[in-house]
């Protein structure tokens, strides 16, 4: 019988996006066990929001047709945690 074990890296910061930079499409994965549900909001390199999600489970799939080529920072938060970061888009 085979078995499988996942595991994911998130890293120092909780998180980790997959590939940075991203081209086509990638994935932020962090950490949330009791797939809480979470505000993820991005702004480009100049402040500006661009971009609103509601969350519950630990990835967003980051499709590049959302945004243009450029560096992008998000917030992603709940009552209880917060994730900072930024992904470049080629």
């Amino acid at each position: 019988q085979v078995l499988s074990v996942y595991y994911a890296d998130y890293g120092a910061k909780g998180f980790s996006i997959i590939p940075n930079p991203i081209a086509g499409a990638g994935t932020l994965k962090f950490y949330n066990p009791g797939n809480a549900s979470f505000t993820f909001e991005v702004y480009n390199s100049s402040g500006i929001f661009v971009h609103f999600q509601e969350i519950a489970g630990d990835e967003i799939e980051l499709n590049t047709t959302l945004f243009e080529g450029g560096v992008y920072f998000f917030r992603l938060y709940n009552a209880k945690n917060r994730f900072n970061g930024r992904f470049t888009v080629m």
